[in-house]
């Protein structure tokens, strides 16, 4: 990589880390500001959900991905295949937490059924999104993912009164403003996968052989994220 090539790559993740958690932080003000108390915990407790989940993603998927991608001969075939073992996760993910609001309603605790569809609305909308950004930026696709961030960066410029005038969407429901923190957090991902269609559906390479070109590596790298990961949230 060229002095140049790094300084791009430096500052366009700076940005697209800026924008991120920027626009996270105003959706949980304005959230703070529209939901009732009850409605606004059940809604950190669904985020609290995401963030260990976005934990296990990146220790267990990003980062072997990432280092796979970077070394294998069909760097396209190797996007390709990590891209689905993502999606595939995001989803079981999302789809274990919805399995649990069945239970949480049998013991009617109405916090944790709100709680749970929130983690499961966080975990596979933000999952996606850290999926598609964190993969494609290693592939060098630096315009694109700026140009998403814009995309949305203008969707969050339009509830920006709302998140400065407390009046604004009062009443708000739970399901309104997952809707909206889905919408916001939608744009970049999909935006990287429409300018981006030959990678995503580039012929995938057999799970198996991404990890062969790197060997006992490669395990060793993600048995260590996994054990790093549940020593953070767990120990700790």
């Amino acid at each position: 990589m060229t002095p140049r090539a790094g300084r791009i790559r430096q500052a366009t993740s700076l940005v697209d880390q800026c924008t991120q958690a920027g626009i996270a932080m105003g959706c949980m003000v304005a959230f703070g500001r529209w939901l009732d108390v009850d409605d606004f915990g059940a809604l950190m407790a669904g985020y609290a959900i995401w963030f260990l989940a976005e934990s296990l993603q990146r220790s267990a998927i990003l980062i072997p991905a990432i280092i796979s991608i970077s070394k294998h001969v069909d760097a396209a075939g190797a996007y390709a295949t990590w891209f689905r073992v993502g999606l595939i996760a995001v989803a079981a993910s999302s789809g274990l937490m919805l399995a649990g609001v069945p239970v949480a309603h049998y013991f009617v605790a109405e916090y944790w059924q709100t709680a749970l569809v929130a983690g499961a609305v966080f975990t596979f909308t933000g999952g996606i999104n850290s999926l598609a950004r964190r993969l494609f930026f290693h592939s060098a696709a630096y315009k694109h993912i700026l140009i998403g961030d814009g995309f949305a960066l203008l969707l969050f410029g339009i509830m920006a009164t709302a998140i400065v005038s407390p009046a604004k969407g009062a009443g708000l429901s739970v399901a309104s403003a997952l809707l909206t923190y889905g919408i916001l957090f939608s744009a970049a991902p999909v935006f990287l996968a429409l300018a981006g269609w030959r990678l995503v559906f580039a012929a995938p390479l057999p799970f198996k052989s991404i990890l062969s070109g790197n060997g006992a590596f490669m395990r060793q790298l993600s048995a260590g994220s996994v054990a790093q990961y549940l020593y953070n949230n767990g120990v700790q």
